[in-house]
């Protein structure tokens, strides 16, 4: 999330492909990764302040922020507000078959991780947030699935997005939705 409960922000993330020269990162500890972006601590210095991109929902709609309750709020995973609360999401590719995993050369298979931020990175400055990822990034936790409340701008209503692994498609990633007649996904 961004400065606001509309806004969003993206950001690449780069690793190394070798953890010492000869061996492959298998893993993200040995990858190291990244966030290319502008920060307050050292790592991020040299960091153009331009390599992200900042978005806003449109029409006025928010997230609903965190509440620490068991109801959907902020954005959870697995289906567990109250306990599994992720201050952010990342979707990562796996290009290495040598590193656990099944595909061919040239394909790539997106995985989606939780990245714990602790606070949260609801409402902080964009550098504060990628401090707060970055120093979470080597211990990203896979799950099954994201969600998060949508908040219309302009009715009583809210939907509740879920990203997760898409009915009869194998691996692939889907998002399903479930509107509701209020503003807090219940």
């Amino acid at each position: 999330m961004g400065a606001s409960p509309s806004q969003y922000n993206v950001y690449t993330i780069a690793a190394l492909r070798e953890s010492s020269p000869g061996n492959i990162a298998i893993d993200f500890a040995g990858a190291k990764p990244v966030l290319v972006a502008a920060g307050q601590n050292a790592q991020h210095s040299n960091f153009p302040d331009t390599d992200y991109e900042s978005q806003n929902l449109e029409n006025g709609i928010t997230i609903l922020p965190p509440n620490g309750l068991a109801t959907p709020n902020g954005v959870y995973y697995d289906n567990d507000p109250a306990n599994k609360q992720a201050g952010t999401i990342a979707f990562i590719s796996s290009l290495d078959p040598s590193a656990g995993g099944s595909v061919a050369t040239g394909a790539q298979q997106v995985s989606l991780y939780a990245i714990h931020t602790n606070p949260d990175t609801f409402n902080l400055a964009k550098d504060q947030a990628v401090d707060k990822i970055d120093a979470n990034l080597s211990a990203p936790i896979s799950v099954g699935s994201v969600q998060f409340c949508l908040v219309s701008g302009g009715t009583n209503e809210s939907a509740l997005m879920s990203i997760g692994p898409a009915t009869g498609n194998g691996n692939q990633l889907g998002v399903t939705k479930k509107v509701f007649s209020s503003t807090d996904c219940t």
